[in-house]
């Protein structure tokens, strides 16, 4: 659904941050631990920002979002 809206003038600024993509993700998930979340991440494979390993181990241990 959402795909089927985005294009490339979405995003006005060039520069990939998956760390802040991943933070943005997990503060989009509710806390109700009983149902399992999966985090899907399209990218163009350039990283501009460190801390994306970081994040994704983050992301992979919470039991409660942010």
């Amino acid at each position: 659904m959402f795909l089927s809206t985005i294009s490339t003038s979405s995003v006005p600024v060039q520069g990939t941050d998956i760390g802040k993509a991943i933070e943005l993700a997990m503060k989009s998930y509710t806390t109700d631990n009983t149902k399992k979340k999966a985090l899907i991440i399209i990218t163009d494979g350039e990283n501009h920002e460190e801390g994306a390993i970081d994040m994704a181990q983050k992301a992979a241990g919470k039991r409660n979002c942010c």
